[in-house]
């Protein structure tokens, strides 16, 4: 009912950014290890597993029938059938020479969107859109602020940034 909590169940190790539901399945993802992901059928019992590379895991998403997993501070990514098998991949950058700090992604109305900013600059954003996860394109957005973060309500996307937020 959203007002009643339960703990009911702990992952294996902490330090994770962020944990997606789908098909059935939740999985959470952390930063700085190779071991930076685990799922769960329940939410009570927990499974570790491997990442392909030891990055700066941010958020994960499901959608299209595929986990996708992306790193705050590189152009790579990862994705997964099941959410327990992971197999690198690249999303790219604007200039495609410097790595891209992606921050969030959602999926909705069979599109997953990604937001960044460019690593260094200051103001530069834009958001990555795909239909399977896999093959990325740029989308351009206003340049007022960084864009921090996405919501889809089912309906709309949204991307906004913090007017406080310099760079």
């Amino acid at each position: 009912d959203g007002i009643e909590w339960d703990l009911t169940g702990t992952l294996n190790t902490t330090g994770f950014a962020a944990i997606g539901y789908g098909a059935g399945k939740f999985v959470a993802v952390k930063s700085g290890t190779t071991d930076a992901v685990e799922y769960s059928t329940d939410a009570v019992a927990w499974t570790q597993e491997d990442m392909p590379e030891n990055l700066a895991w941010s958020d994960v998403e499901y959608g299209s029938n595929i986990w996708v997993a992306i790193s705050a501070a590189s152009n790579n990514s990862a994705y997964s059938i099941d959410g327990i098998n992971w197999v690198s991949g690249t999303i790219g950058s604007p200039d495609s020479n410097d790595p891209a700090g992606y921050q969030r992604i959602e999926y909705g109305q069979g599109l997953f969107m990604i937001t960044s900013t460019l690593n260094g600059q200051t103001g530069y954003q834009y958001v990555m859109k795909s239909e399977n996860g896999l093959y990325w394109t740029e989308e351009s957005v206003p340049t007022v602020n960084p864009v921090a973060a996405t919501q889809h309500d089912g309906y709309r996307a949204l991307a906004f940034g913090n007017p406080q937020r310099t760079g």
